[in-house]
């Protein structure tokens, strides 16, 4: 997953969502995060079936799921490798 900044944002990156349901998607689906140094090489979870919101003024249409504070960031993440569009349940 690439990770770019939003132009004016230095504080978000944004992303793209290349499969859903274990497919690739028609179009990827933008995923807007923080903590670009904590994103790179990394796999997520993303929960995609969510209406599409403007964030950082950048329409954000999944979410990724993590634990975090002001300072820190805590990625949810499988405890062994999976597939890039498997269900999480």
């Amino acid at each position: 997953m690439n990770w770019d900044q939003i132009k004016g944002n230095w504080k978000q990156v944004k992303g793209k969502v290349k499969e859903k349901w274990g497919k690739l998607t028609d179009n990827d689906l933008d995923l807007i995060a923080g903590k670009k140094d904590q994103l790179v090489g990394k796999h997520i979870v993303a929960v995609v079936n969510l209406e599409s919101k403007p964030i950082a003024g950048v329409l954000s249409e999944c979410m990724m799921l993590a634990s975090f504070t002001e300072t820190d960031l805590s990625l949810l993440r499988p405890d062994k490798e999976m597939l890039p569009g498997t269900r999480v349940a």
